[in-house]
């Protein structure tokens, strides 16, 4: 997201040129681990997330049925951002970058956002960029559905009020988006029927109905035949501006 399978440009100091190595203690954690996340990426543990310096790197091992998968876990600052941390595996990521209200003009850029206009001057609110399937191929460590939460877990001190999220033709999400919205023309009852709408609300998130569309000149059309667009959206997390 920017949402959930959203295919995007990343900041460019995200996982180059930040190779400060970031000391892993697993053993408080998770004893007889030897520093090896078990099932998945976002086991690893939140506390040390959160105790990872901005521009730093950890190189761990993800488990997944017996197998040991290289993982890079990454928090740095790069504009627009606040501050980003997630996990990288070649092409494959998961990211959450939080975003301060006057930053998110520039990240929506010329794409239509209606919702900010609900959005106060002290509002913060993160949006997920996420890949984990390529051609059908799955990386396994990474589980979406497993690293929203933790995502928001470790950013719990930035106090996010929303989650953004913007919608691309080659996403699942823009996809799912537009098999109700053609038929019904109803942005909202579009946007529940979406991968991210069913996380988000399960972590307690609200959709803003203000839902916009944006045309995506020079895009590749859709492999499933739908518009050549953006959707943005916003969701509130229950959380109350500082």
């Amino acid at each position: 997201m920017s949402t959930p399978d959203a295919r995007r440009g990343s900041p460019d100091n995200i996982g180059s040129g930040n190779k400060n190595s970031f000391p892993l203690r697993f053993e408080t954690f998770s004893p007889g681990t030897e520093g090896v996340v078990q099932e998945h990426a976002a086991n690893f543990p939140i506390i040390l997330a959160q105790q990872m310096p901005i521009n730093a790197t950890a190189e761990i091992q993800v488990q997944v049925d017996g197998q040991e998968y290289p993982v890079q876990l990454v928090k740095s600052q790069a504009s627009p951002y606040t501050v980003s941390v997630g996990f990288r595996a070649g092409e494959f990521m998961m990211d959450a970058h939080v975003l301060q209200m006057a930053d998110l003009s520039s990240f929506f850029g010329s794409y239509n956002a209606p919702f900010l206009e609900d959005l106060s001057s002290s509002a913060t609110a993160v949006s997920f960029e996420v890949i984990t399937k390529i051609n059908d191929e799955h990386f396994l460590p990474f589980r979406a559905a497993r690293f929203l939460p933790w995502a928001l877990n470790v950013l719990e001190p930035y106090n996010i009020t929303h989650v953004v999220t913007m919608w691309e033709p080659d996403s699942d999400n823009h996809s799912a988006f537009y098999n109700v919205f053609n038929r019904t023309n109803d942005r909202v009852s579009a946007a529940r029927a979406t991968w991210s709408y069913a996380r988000l609300t399960e972590l307690g998130c609200d959709l803003n109905p203000k839902i916009g569309i944006s045309n995506l000149p020079g895009a590749k059309p859709s492999p499933y035949g739908y518009p050549s667009t953006v959707v943005t959206s916003a969701y509130t997390t229950g959380r109350k501006s500082r």
